[in-house]
């Protein structure tokens, strides 16, 4: 619509710079301005298909973020498992070993009682 009115008023003022000069026909001037014109028509749909292949690219960015982010997301998903994990892993470590000092605590009681009752056969 702006190419439009743009055109239009650059025809109008064109048909005005001419007819000032006093030519009513304007024949050859006439075949100037279509050309004119069809320049400015052709510079026009340049200019879109810049803003437009901007656009796209703008799009293809953001897209690419966003596939980005995702991925972010599963690997701290991912981390977040492994950590978890590690944690568990750990506390049954660490009850394994609670049970194996208390066994052995449970071992040294009884060698000791043995001991004191005279006996070391424990």
């Amino acid at each position: 619509v702006s190419l439009y009115i743009s055109i239009m008023a650059t025809e109008r003022q064109m048909i005005k710079e001419y007819r000032a000069m006093g030519s009513e026909d304007l024949g050859y001037e006439g075949d100037r301005l279509a050309a004119f014109i069809e320049e400015r028509i052709k510079e026009w749909k340049a200019e879109k298909a810049g803003e437009r292949e901007k656009e796209l690219a703008k799009i293809a960015a953001d897209r690419e973020l966003a596939e980005k982010a995702e991925q972010n997301k599963k690997e701290l998903e991912l981390a977040r498992i492994a950590a978890e994990t590690v944690r568990i892993t750990a506390e049954k470590a660490a009850e394994q070993e609670i049970a194996r000092l208390a066994h052995n605590l449970e071992l040294e009681k009884v060698r000791v009682e043995a001991r004191t009752n005279g006996r070391d056969d424990a």
